[in-house]
């Protein structure tokens, strides 16, 4: 009896799913069967991916994804995964279940005398503070300054500032690829921002200025990382 085996979404950017991939090639590679026979499965924008399996599954990201401890939870449409590493870092992804697009992943970093650390967002909106009131409202920024959200498309890494006024050409985006930084800068000197990838930093892939996009529209500056 064949057993239908659903299609690997090779757009979804998020780690479970190339933790997937890279599985799946590295098996088919192990049994002497050629991946490009299952390109139905795994799409046909990763032929290349059983020579790049052995590289991934190395890589000390890899190896963390695959022993940590993990639990799924799903409410409504939205699936949370908990991971729990070994170092006691832990990470939380959410998808949406009908788009399999990832939507927010925080992280807790174990604190340096081992106490509870305090969660940040690598990507998707801030986690909402239970905590606020009307008394820390006067301490909370205003809302003429830049906002930064960033997100996973399906098919690239997007930034989006709001509150940027000025025009595409004031603009400098570069890839610095040593550094594993995105620098923006303004010839009027207005602002200065260094983005992290380290979705490519924790699989050792490099920041190409050829893959970097930008787009200006209603005072909100768009950069995009094609994958």
């Amino acid at each position: 009896m064949k057993r239908k085996i659903d299609p690997i979404d090779t757009n979804d950017l998020s780690d479970s799913t190339l933790c997937k991939l890279f599985t799946l090639a590295s098996t088919l590679k192990g049994n002497n069967i050629d991946p490009r026979l299952f390109q139905n499965i795994i799409g046909p924008s990763t032929e290349c991916a059983n020579e790049q399996a052995t590289m991934y599954k190395n890589s000390i990201w890899y190896k963390s994804l695959l022993n940590a401890e993990k639990t799924c939870l799903k409410e409504d449409q939205i699936k949370k995964i908990h991971y729990k590493f070994d170092d006691g870092n832990e990470m939380v992804e959410e998808y949406n279940v009908d788009t399999r697009v990832l939507l927010r992943r925080a992280w807790n970093m174990k604190g340096k005398l081992g106490g509870e650390g305090k969660w940040s967002v690598e990507i998707g909106d801030p986690i909402p503070d239970a905590t606020t009131n009307a008394d820390t409202l006067d301490l909370m920024e205003s809302k003429d300054q830049p906002i930064l959200l960033k997100r996973n498309t399906r098919i690239n890494i997007e930034w989006r500032i709001r509150n940027l006024p000025y025009p595409i050409e004031t603009y400098s985006i570069k890839a610095y690829d040593e550094e594993k930084l995105i620098i923006i800068r303004t010839s009027n000197k207005k602002y200065f921002k260094k983005l992290a990838v380290p979705e490519l930093t924790r699989l050792c892939l490099p920041i190409e200025q050829a893959n970097l996009q930008a787009t200006h529209k209603f005072s909100t500056l768009i950069i995009t990382v094609s994958i």
